[in-house]
């Protein structure tokens, strides 16, 4: 099975220019906290996470141990950090790494590169750049159960 069959065609992006806040109001509304960040001719140059975002926020949080967190956090998130963070756009903190996986990759690679990374998402780019989806946990889970199904037949 081709990543092409199952891929996730909807997805957030935009130009690095994007404010913050305006990306996380769509996350929060499509349940969806994965942004890809385009040049001008549509090719992805970057992505941005919730874990993007929330190093950004609040920087030591993530390194806290897990009884540290619980009182931690709302000393460190002041209205002048929030305020700091809102102002920015996606080119300030995006990761310019972009792990990618091509559209005729085969489905074991798809699988091999998110559970080896950690990703919920990979973008799928072919190569002139054109995003043609993602891959999510969903849909990597969706084509599993198709490939299980097609068997048992």
């Amino acid at each position: 099975m081709l990543v092409s069959e199952f891929l996730q065609p909807h997805y957030h992006s935009g130009p690095p220019d994007t404010k913050l806040f305006d990306i996380m109001k769509r996350w929060v509304k499509d349940k969806c906290n994965v942004f890809l960040v385009e040049d001008d001719e549509k090719r992805i140059i970057g992505i941005l996470t919730l874990y993007d975002v929330l190093k950004k926020l609040l920087p030591f949080y993530l390194q806290l141990d897990d009884i540290l967190s619980e009182f931690a956090f709302t000393e460190m998130l002041t209205p002048e950090q929030v305020k700091k963070c809102m102002s920015l756009t996606a080119g300030d903190i995006m990761c310019d790494k972009v792990v990618s996986i091509e559209p005729d990759a085969n489905f074991l690679k798809a699988a091999t590169e998110m559970f080896s990374f950690g990703f919920d998402y990979i973008p799928v780019i072919d190569s002139g750049g054109k995003c043609h989806g993602l891959v999510t946990r969903q849909s990597l889970e969706e084509a599993i159960l198709s490939l299980i199904e097609n068997h048992l037949d």
